[in-house]
């Protein structure tokens, strides 16, 4: 966690306009490590940019319909460690998980079947998107 914590503060430090060699000896890195963490993020920070162009800054995920793509969760505020990564894995599961429509209509018991989902992730996931029977449209 500490270290999430610390490259998400280095992400905002170059946000604000700090050096990467600022940046580098306030954390004890070089800046070649501080460059990497800083480009390992900017696709997810595209991503989330252009969800929230689209969703708000906190949508309500049961209001959405079912053929919104899953990338959506990673707006939610998730109390679970990677929680971004998490998500995006979700289109690589045994039964690709695209969109909210196919997180609804995927039992429990399924979701945990996957390497990738634990009790927590499936806590978080249900939390914001409840199953449903059928997967009925919004």
């Amino acid at each position: 966690m500490a270290k999430s914590k610390r490259n998400s503060s280095i992400i905002g430090l170059r946000k604000k306009g700090k050096s990467f060699t600022d940046i580098a000896a306030r954390f004890d890195l070089s800046s070649g490590r501080v460059r990497q963490i800083v480009a390992s993020h900017e696709p997810l920070e595209q991503r989330r940019g252009e969800l929230k162009q689209r969703y708000g800054a906190h949508p309500r995920i049961s209001e959405l319909k079912d053929d919104t793509s899953v990338d959506v969760l990673i707006l939610c505020d998730a109390n679970i460690q990677g929680w971004d990564a998490r998500v995006r894995k979700l289109k690589y599961a045994s039964m690709p998980i695209m969109t909210l429509g196919d997180l609804r209509r995927m039992t429990s018991p399924k979701l945990l079947r996957e390497p990738h989902i634990g009790p927590r992730m499936l806590a978080q996931l249900r939390a914001f998107c409840p199953y449903r029977r059928g997967g009925k449209k919004i």
